[in-house]
């Protein structure tokens, strides 16, 4: 039988709090449930976290696939802008989101001097 989003998520936040020790409690507000995490297991996993240098980081081997990122290549021939920085944090922060999913990353900048100016 079908049932109302509350109902649901009434049932699926209790069995939750019966059967996970991670969850502390739950509400639910129009149909989304909300849990809240015991702050023990954010200690633990933070302090699991902490512990470990590279924790979350694939080391790229020989055979991981290579990845080039360009970024930034302002024109040389215009002045540099709040967007240009946008584009160099972007390209930086993706290639080293690559580098830590295990992809070997080739990072680059084409000097454009080319076009009307």
């Amino acid at each position: 039988a079908r049932k109302a989003p509350e109902a649901v998520g009434q049932e699926i936040g209790q069995w939750l709090v019966d059967n996970e020790p991670a969850v502390d409690r739950f509400n639910v507000v129009k149909g989304f449930l909300n849990i809240v995490i015991e702050p023990s297991f954010w200690s633990t996993v933070l302090e699991h976290i902490a512990a470990e240098k590279n924790y979350g980081i694939t080391p790229a081997g020989a055979d991981a696939p290579l990845v080039m990122v360009e970024y930034s290549s302002p024109n040389t021939n215009k002045p540099l802008h709040l967007g240009h920085v946008r584009n160099i944090l972007l390209g930086w922060s993706l290639s080293q989101i690559l580098a830590a999913c295990g992809n070997r990353v080739v990072k680059t900048n084409i000097v454009n001097d080319r076009g009307i100016h």
